[in-house]
């Protein structure tokens, strides 16, 4: 007897440990054509993992069969065939459609009424068997969540929600759970040491939602698979594009195992395709597990390869529902952009701008580009961009090696040329845009007004934290730990406490933040409605993420969002200002235009380029 076997962790394993021996060899043709690896003890093999059910068991199945072999097949392996089968004809029937259908019936949010956009994401999600909402940043796509949770929570199919996303996303999911429901919800965040994680099974019994990391799915994928075989879940991934990583991601492999044992699984995104349609993979692979939609990997690579990008487009149109943002109705945001002027730069700072431009085109001229190690030349283009970028921002921050953008490479301090200048700088000058922030910041304080200060570079946060301290501004970037745990005193910062500081003490009016630890899950947009930005990197995502948490559904009535952004004019910002926006090309002085030869050795992708090949 041969016997094929799932495994806690998700593994489908042949066994012959109890045949004999003629029955073994008997099973070496049937190995033969399978991907196997030993496994544990003699004669058991590890053939592939539950994702693959839909392919390996029909397989095993008839060839066992074929070989005159009896075959154990566990009931476990049964019903997840059953159910891969199912979602192979739900995707069938879903693509003769070409659109998903709205409900018989639905049970509407007992404490919130749905607004006009968000009732046309629930009439489309409501018809699929497993959802993707790819709504712009601020639309509400958590209530929409919440909306199918509570469909699927009425109807019998679901009895748990497990949400997994950035730390960012845990206070909005608790708050906005009781906004809907009219009550606080019974939660449990998996955080603290192992021994406390351990305990999770025997807590779970009495939660309604479960919140995780991807870096704590991750670790803690076997647990999380135990849960899920346990009770019937919603399986959320909020800001989904954290596993858009094609393959080799750890995070996004942790999922993928998790994905056949949740009962319903939904993805929410803003920006689900940065770069191209090769990161939907892993998003709608985990969506549909049995791989029905999209094949495996090395079938939807070889599509795309092939020039099947529209086609797609148009393959995946029915499965996710996209609100964008002129459907929300708000009011536009006010832009205020002020330019610099050279001649209003302080000293040093030109100095230094003027000799990193210089010595840019200097190397541009001479630079071997013949050469075929475009990794030399990946890293030299990206450390000058970072030191121009943080000499337009902050010419204090050359003076240290700062890796937030990159490595830029040795301290500009060791260059004799730039080390008398560089060294001591913020006892000299303050640079440009950190004496707009300064005066923006005081001005709107003085009426009352929160501002949220955005800057990529930590050296600035600690700068600004120290030029503001009249204020006690409170901060949010990576070297601060993104949530409050249980055995915290009051005493113990995190950027969950600083930000809910932000928004509900009177006290607190100034918020300086890094985009890359902030731009996703908060939002702001009820008590603060000024941001500032020292600079702008060509990170657009992450930009435009940080612009949607002060503008976004639910602004009080009129009020908008409005962003001050200082601009040098300098060949570094104006281009960056031409990357993140569609404005028209900028006049310079005729000695800057030269420097605009360095686009073409950015290769930055623009964001949201994969959403503009769905639409």
């Amino acid at each position: 007897m041969v016997r094929l076997t799932l495994t806690d962790s998700g593994n489908l394993f042949l066994d012959a440990s109890s045949a004999d021996e003629a029955t073994t060899d008997k099973l070496k043709d049937l190995l033969f054509y399978l991907d196997y690896i030993d496994g544990p003890t003699p004669r058991t093999w590890l053939i592939g993992h539950a994702s693959r059910v839909l392919e390996l068991y029909p397989f095993v199945v008839e060839s066992t069969k074929e070989h005159g072999i009896d075959l154990d097949v566990e009931s476990s392996i049964k019903d997840l065939y059953e159910r891969f089968s199912s979602e192979k004809s739900a995707i069938d029937a879903l693509e003769r459609r070409a659109t998903a259908g709205r409900a018989a019936e639905m049970q509407d949010l007992p404490n919130r009424e749905l607004l006009s956009h968000q009732e046309l994401a629930v009439s489309h999600l409501l018809g699929l068997q497993n959802a993707a909402d790819f709504s712009v940043s601020g639309s509400g796509k958590t209530t929409v969540a919440l909306f199918l949770l509570h469909n699927c929570r009425e109807s019998g199919n679901v009895a748990k929600l497990m949400v997994i996303g950035p730390a960012s996303c845990f206070v909005p999911w608790e708050e906005e759970w009781t906004n809907c429901f009219g009550s606080e919800p019974r939660s449990l965040r998996l955080v603290g040491s192992p021994a406390s994680r351990s305990e999770t099974p025997r807590r779970i019994r009495d939660i309604e939602m479960l919140m995780c990391t991807y870096q704590m799915a991750y670790r803690e994928t076997d647990l999380l698979i135990e849960l899920l075989k346990t009770y019937n879940w919603m399986v959320v991934l909020d800001e989904s594009h954290n596993i858009k990583r094609y393959e080799g991601g750890a995070w996004a492999e942790a999922i993928l195992r998790i994905a056949p044992f949740a009962s319903k699984r939904m993805i929410l995104s803003g920006t689900p395709a940065p770069r191209s349609l090769e990161d939907l993979w892993t998003q709608f692979t985990f969506l549909w597990p049995s791989q029905a939609l999209l094949g495996s990997r090395a079938v939807f690579e070889s599509f795309l390869n092939e020039g099947g990008m529209e086609s797609m487009s148009e393959k995946l149109k029915p499965f996710f529902h996209r609100t964008r943002k002129q459907d929300l109705g708000l009011p536009n945001p006010i832009v205020n952009t002020e330019v610099i002027a050279s001649s209003s730069w302080p000293p040093i700072q030109r100095k230094f701008i003027r000799i990193l431009e210089t010595r840019t085109m200097n190397e541009l001229r001479t630079l071997d580009f013949s050469l075929r190690d475009l990794d030399v030349i990946s890293r030299w283009r990206r450390a000058r961009i970072i030191r121009l970028l943080q000499a337009a921002s902050n010419a204090g921050l050359l003076s240290t090696r700062t890796i937030e953008l990159g490595d830029p490479g040795p301290s500009l301090a060791r260059d004799a040329d730039l080390e008398d200048l560089v060294s001591g700088y913020h006892s000299k000058e303050t640079s440009g845009k950190v004496s707009f922030a300064l005066e923006k910041a005081r001005e709107l304080v003085s009426q009352r007004k929160k501002v949220i200060i955005w800057t990529w570079f930590v050296g600035n946060i600690r700068l600004l934290e120290k030029l503001l301290e009249e204020f006690d501004p409170l901060t949010a970037y990576g070297a601060i730990k993104p949530f409050e745990e249980e055995e915290d005193t009051t005493a113990d910062e995190s950027r969950e406490r600083n930000i809910r500081e932000f928004r509900k003490n009177p006290h607190h009016s100034v918020l300086i933040a890094n985009p890359s630890a902030c731009s996703e899950s908060i939002s702001l947009h009820r008590e603060c409605h000024h941001a500032i930005y020292i600079e702008r990197t060509f990170n657009c995502g992450q930009f435009i993420q940080s612009m949607d948490r002060i503008h976004r559904v639910g602004l009080p009535p009129g009020e908008t969002a409005t962003y001050h952004i200082p601009i040098l004019d300098c060949a570094i910002d104006r281009l960056v200002e031409e990357e993140e926006t569609d404005f028209e090309e900028c006049e310079v002085e005729e000695g800057q235009k030269e420097h605009y030869l360095t686009k073409l050795l950015l290769d930055v992708p623009q964001a949201g380029e994969g959403m503009k090949q769905i639409g």
